[in-house]
């Protein structure tokens, strides 16, 4: 009996070796799959997209296009501006020509009458004063007298003849009748003047 105890005692040792190796393998195989699974799976198909990185592209994409029409924005209010700019400087130009001229014909009328006053009062002092503080004026407004003298080649940019002469060389200033008045390139008014003309007349 106890040969037989100590077989079946070996026989189930021999078994429970058997078992042991087998769930180790088993456990083993079982381990290298799952990993293996996992690997897969962490591997992204091709053509899929993370949630995320495709929420934050959008977000760029967003972001660029708001970028745009900020600058297209700020270009368009900066055109205005300029455009704004120019035109109030045209329209203060305007005002400020018309203004000139007017105060152009008050000194013109009082450089007239001062031809025509005696001295025997002394009036004739008194208006001259006046008269340089009209062209004060207009000085301060920017306008600025065109020069001009007799012997000057005539321009029409800024010369009117209101008549010619018979003497002097001709084409070039013989008198200067009446002064002209300009604010940067605008001529208020041209000088007027007499124009030499040769005669052409064949004796």
């Amino acid at each position: 009996m106890d040969k037989n105890s100590n077989k079946v005692n070996k026989d189930n040792n021999e078994i429970n070796e058997s078992t042991k190796s087998s769930n180790i393998e088993t456990s083993s195989a079982s381990d290298f799959e799952r990993k293996e699974f996992s690997e897969n799976s962490s591997v992204e198909a091709p053509g899929n997209m993370n949630p995320l990185e495709h929420g934050q592209d959008k977000n760029l994409e967003k972001i660029g296009e708001l970028e745009l029409q900020l600058k297209k924005s700020l270009a368009d209010y900066q055109n205005l501006k300029r455009e704004m700019d120019k035109r109030l400087d045209f329209e203060t130009s305007l005002l400020r020509t018309d203004l000139v001229r007017q105060v152009i014909n008050v000194a013109d009328d009082i450089d007239m009458a001062v031809d025509r006053v005696t001295d025997e009062k002394g009036w004739r002092d008194g208006i001259l004063q006046i008269l340089e503080k009209f062209r004060s004026v207009i000085t301060n407004l920017g306008a600025e007298i065109i020069e001009c003298k007799k012997g000057d080649k005539f321009d029409a940019n800024v010369h009117e003849a209101i008549g010619t002469l018979n003497e002097g060389k001709d084409g070039h200033i013989a008198r200067v009748i009446q002064s002209g008045y300009k604010i940067g390139d605008i001529i208020i008014r041209p000088t007027r003047v007499i124009v030499s003309k040769a005669n052409s007349t064949k004796k």
